[in-house]
């Protein structure tokens, strides 16, 4: 469900716009988009789901700096924030190999 929003403070804006109608969102104001919307905001909410991304993304980041220290040879650095990580290999073939066997494990 498409929606979109532009969000600035008035300083931005007026130095972006004169009229900030002319063009803020392609997908803005679409009843079912915003009820779509609001519910995805409610379970953010009710759920408490950025904390719990926080809490498993500092488990998983743990866990991949203790591989990176057991691999130093494959792995340049591991980093990341809530449960978006990344894991930086020595060699692209390397990480390939990694996604590959990762990928058909998760199937």
């Amino acid at each position: 469900m498409p929606i979109g929003a532009t969000v600035a403070t008035e300083a931005v804006f007026s130095v972006l716009f004169d009229n900030p109608f002319l063009h803020t969102t392609t997908f803005g104001g679409n009843p079912l988009a915003c009820t779509a919307a609001l519910a995805t905001i409610n379970v953010l909410l009710t759920q408490n789901l950025a904390d719990r991304a926080a809490q498993q993304g500092a488990f998983l980041l743990d866990g991949l700096r203790r591989l990176a220290t057991e691999y130093p040879e494959l792995i340049v650095e591991v980093r990341g924030l809530g449960l978006l990580q990344a894991i930086e290999f020595r060699e692209n073939e390397i990480g390939y190999a990694f996604a590959s066997a990762f990928w058909w494990r998760i199937r």
